[in-house]
């Protein structure tokens, strides 16, 4: 039923602690417009992103959300990981969606190292920093969307929509 109405749930249960059941649902106005940004049928048989963030909880929502929307998401919550991950099968995924600020490394190192290998692959970088100071920091990094925290899914729909059709760089989408 969740999934249904365009949701999704996650669950978690630790012996001797309790169940912790968290149910995820767009709001209606998300919903539609997030059905209005998914992948066309021929798209979502090829999407794959890679999804990296240290924030368990807050990757897998995101991830299940855009699983709905027709792609295929693969999650990393150790930056390290997906730094390695991407560097050496960056023809594996279509786009990388990556937090700006992450332990071990950050997502601009993450992105710096995925151009070595492949210059024009589309990203976004998630952050809750100023536009001006993340402008900054990617320095000549091109074909990077900046999607602004905390975000509606309908914004995260939306970038990963236009990252996909034509990489735009340094595109920010703010929608709170």
């Amino acid at each position: 039923v969740i999934r249904a109405h365009g949701g999704a749930i996650r669950a978690s249960s630790e012996l001797g602690v309790g169940t912790i059941v968290r149910v995820y649902l767009p709001v209606g106005q998300v919903a539609s417009a997030a059905k209005s940004a998914s992948p066309s049928a021929s798209d979502s048989h090829k999407a794959s992103i890679v999804f990296v963030d240290d924030s368990r909880d807050a990757v897998e929502a995101w991830s299940e959300f855009l699983e709905l929307q027709g792609y295929r998401v693969r999650v990393f919550c150790d930056a390290v990981e997906a730094a390695q991950f991407v560097t050496n099968h960056p023809d594996q995924f279509d786009l990388i969606i990556t937090d700006l600020t992450m332990p071990g490394i950050s997502g601009i190192e993450i992105l710096e190292r995925l151009r070595q290998v492949s210059p024009s692959k589309p990203a976004v970088l998630t952050t809750g920093y100023s536009n001006a100071d993340v402008q900054a920091r990617l320095g000549k990094l091109s074909g990077v969307a900046i999607l602004q925290k905390p975000f509606r899914l309908s914004a995260l729909a939306e970038v990963v929509t236009k990252q996909l059709q034509d990489g735009s760089p340094r595109e920010v989408i703010a929608r709170r």
